[in-house]
């Protein structure tokens, strides 16, 4: 069970793909990104809802790809990186959602939110408690599960030595199959991924 209001409690899988994209009837649109990473909490006032999370996300991914130096990838001054650091450039899966595999693994979040007032691509975001993941007895068998799994040890392992939180954003939209078919990064921008701290430099399992 979990709060998404003054007095309202849902039973369930907390933000699910089908709670973030419930208009079941369009067909097409079915991709999710998720930004993954260690924060110092509290959030800025600036990003500290679902939407105004989403929409650095957003800002984040149109340019991330294309970034010609380190400065170019910070896209968000007041959020990266001194505040957020994502282990890996925007990730994306295809119907399926990260926050019920974080909170089976990092336990419920300790601050959340979804943005209810759209039926179609809400964002929702969590800040978790970091949890050392490296003995976890749990294998993933699906590709986004493998994904998603790999990057939460990546920031678990980072907000531990920092001694900090875990935040995972998440909101419908962008196209998983296109970037499937797009391949690997582009090496250049892979490589200034790796100078200011990304852990992995996909935003897909290769």
């Amino acid at each position: 069970m979990y709060r998404l209001g003054d007095g309202i409690f849902i039973v369930g899988q907390m933000y699910s793909f089908d709670e973030l994209h419930p208009r079941r009837e369009f067909l097409n649109g079915r991709s999710i990104a998720y930004w993954l990473g260690a924060v110092r909490s509290p959030l800025p006032t600036d990003f500290s809802s679902a939407t105004q999370l989403a929409a650095a996300m957003s800002t984040h991914y149109d340019i991330e790809e294309q970034a010609c130096d380190e400065e170019h990838l910070r896209t968000v001054p007041e959020l990266l990186f001194d505040v957020f650091m994502p282990v890996a450039p925007v990730s994306l899966a295809e119907a399926w959602s990260p926050i019920p595999l974080a909170c089976q693994l990092l336990g419920s979040p300790k601050i959340h939110g979804i943005d209810q007032s759209t039926d179609w691509h809400r964002p929702a975001f969590g800040v978790f408690d970091s949890t050392f993941l490296g003995e976890s007895d749990f294998v993933p068998t699906m590709e986004h599960d493998r994904h998603a799994f790999r990057l939460l040890r990546f920031a678990c392992a980072r907000a531990l030595e920092q001694e900090c939180d875990v935040l995972l954003v998440a909101r419908p939209g962008w196209s998983f199959k296109h970037c499937k078919k797009d391949g690997p990064m582009n090496p250049e921008v892979t490589e200034l991924m790796k100078q200011v701290g990304y852990l992995y430099t996909e935003r897909v399992l290769r």
